[in-house]
């Protein structure tokens, strides 16, 4: 393996000493860590030709040695996350290629995804997430190419936490925030802002102390400052803020972190300043806010705690305006108030209106929510309460499924393609002719997009990951919704509350699933949901740029 940016020649002349006993059991593994991490420290002071000739050298020395096999696959991983430490500090592309070379052999593969499942997944997917980056600071321009390393990043992390979620392989603190904060990063570079918000949270929740946590909070709502047309806000510049400091605190956190979020933060702290607003007096404001949420019924703060209201305030705040289903394409951006963007308007409230009421059903499916207007006791069958509930929660998840594939019609609307035009010239046939839903219109093989569509609108490449996610694909990760829906649409799907129950029905060849998988799996399709419903508005957004040209022959509004 050429496992850093070093010729054939410099592993042929790097030495390496070792310790006489250092590669006896049953400490190796123990004694190797500690060496990776005095290499890490090295790369934080050292030129790279200082540390790249002993650092391949004691990797190869440790895989040639005589160690147990289950040793020899703790060491790929422990070198893996080294090598990720290395190309980030020393910016080497070529190094993220061949570590992502190495993980994709079938047979180390293999071995290490069987044996090694979460933490094979959270270091290759942190490799792509790194790689991506780099190559995005090299070329810019949005391409399937270049988010191909998202998708596929943000494919295993997701996989690993809906296996922890089905209880089938259960994270510890530790690895559920690592894993919740890459794939919010991922999430962050889609352009799908709302998403890392929630899952941030949880990653916080579970490790309290993680300095990447916060520092990807920062950078998410400065992104959302920077490309969406949220007014800025003080309340969001004092959140930007404390987040950096957050992050700052910690020694684990990079330089170049540390000093992007400087920057960060002092722009946000010159806005404040020129705005004249006091961080004082903000603060002061936020606690009042806070007290404010006591004052919510349950059902406002169930939404308001996992952020399932349509508006873009609840981004960083949860004062009363946060508790609003007012999502809107118009902005006080002039672009966004031209006539083009009135036509999506009624295409978004049927979306909202059936958003709302998935949420409402959602809540009410819940064991402790209390149900009225069911007459539950005049339905003279058993367990009624919890036969409507369970209703109630299929009725969510079939609910947000459909709202999606009424976006798919609206994206071809916003994009001005004329997809049944393309369908009847390449499908002759009437019988013949494909259906389109949201999870099908990206398909190559039907042609309907070209390669300028995305690359002249980033929230289209959103939107698309938000399909793939739920697609057939190998790297779908939620592919099992899928099967979910069409169990609920076109057999029986029996909700029960025990494993006993499950085997009952799987026995007999039947679709069934627990409550709580339900429960958590709908939540999931809810939170990507409204993703997608923000990404449509996003994209409309983002297009009337172009369209005010045509309609006010003004110079193009860029921000």
């Amino acid at each position: 393996m050429q496992s850093s940016d070093l010729n054939k020649k410099d592993k042929e002349q790097a030495v390496y000493l070792f310790p006489v006993d250092f590669f006896k059991s049953p400490n190796f593994i123990e004694r190797y860590n500690k060496e990776l991490r005095r290499f890490r420290r090295l790369f934080l002071t050292e030129k790279k030709e200082k540390v790249q000739g002993a650092l391949n050298a004691f990797y190869f020395a440790c895989l040639n040695s005589k160690i147990e096999e289950k040793d020899k696959l703790e060491v790929h991983l422990g070198f893996f996350e080294t090598l990720n430490f290395y190309a980030q500090q020393y910016s080497s592309k070529q190094t993220f290629l061949n570590v992502i070379a190495e993980f994709e052999k079938p047979n180390l593969k293999s071995k290490l995804f069987s044996k090694h499942t979460v933490r094979s997944s959270i270091i290759y997917a942190e490799t792509l997430i790194m790689y991506y980056n780099l190559i995005k600071l090299e070329n810019p321009t949005n391409s399937f190419e270049i988010s191909e390393n998202l998708i596929k990043a943000k494919s295993y992390l997701w996989k690993v936490y809906i296996q922890h979620l089905e209880g089938k392989n259960i994270l510890n603190e530790t690895d559920l925030s690592s894993c919740l904060t890459l794939l919010s990063l991922s999430l962050t570079e889609l352009s799908r802002w709302f998403e890392p918000l929630y899952y941030l949270n949880i990653a916080k929740k579970y490790l309290h102390i993680n300095a990447n946590v916060d520092y990807t909070r920062a950078l998410l709502l400065e992104a959302i400052k920077q490309k969406t047309c949220l007014s800025y806000n003080g309340l969001l510049l004092l959140k930007i803020i404390d987040y950096c400091l957050e992050a700052k605190k910690s020694g684990n956190i990079l330089v170049e972190q540390k000093q992007q979020l400087i920057r960060v933060e002092t722009q946000s702290r010159k806005f404040i300043k020129d705005q004249k607003l006091s961080i004082k007096n903000l603060r002061k404001h936020y606690t009042k806010i806070v007290k404010q949420k006591d004052n919510f019924n349950s059902y406002n703060q169930f939404c308001i705690e996992n952020q399932l209201y349509l508006n873009e305030h609840s981004f960083f705040c949860q004062c009363p305006s946060a508790i609003r289903d007012d999502l809107q394409i118009e902005t006080n951006h002039p672009h966004t108030q031209i006539n083009w963007v009135q036509q999506f308007e009624s295409i978004l409230e049927v979306s909202i209106y059936d958003f709302i009421l998935a949420r409402h059903n959602y809540y009410k499916s819940l064991d402790k929510v209390n149900i009225h207007g069911f007459h539950v006791n005049s339905i003279k069958r058993g367990a009624t309460k919890k036969n409507i509930k369970n209703a109630l929660l299929k009725n969510s998840f079939k609910t947000l499924y459909s709202i999606l594939d009424q976006l798919a019609h609206g994206i071809f609307q916003v994009m001005e393609i004329d997809y049944q035009k393309k369908l009847k010239n390449k499908f002759p046939n009437k019988n013949e002719r494909p259906k389109i839903y949201f999870l099908n219109m990206w398909d190559q093989g039907l042609g309907l997009f070209e390669d300028k569509d995305f690359e002249s609108n980033y929230y289209l490449i959103s939107l698309y990951s938000i399909a793939r996610d739920l697609s057939k694909d190998k790297y779908a990760a939620l592919s099992s919704f899928r099967s979910i829906r069409n169990a609920m649409e076109h057999k029986i799907l029996h909700v029960v509350g025990s494993d006993t129950e499950l085997k009952h029905y799987k026995s007999m060849n039947e679709e069934a699933f627990t409550k709580l998988e339900l429960i958590e799996k709908t939540k999931i399709l809810m939170i990507l949901t409204k993703s997608a419903i923000f990404s449509f508005v996003y994209l409309i957004r983002h297009q009337s740029k172009f369209k005010e040209n045509t309609e006010h022959s003004k110079i193009r509004w860029s921000y």
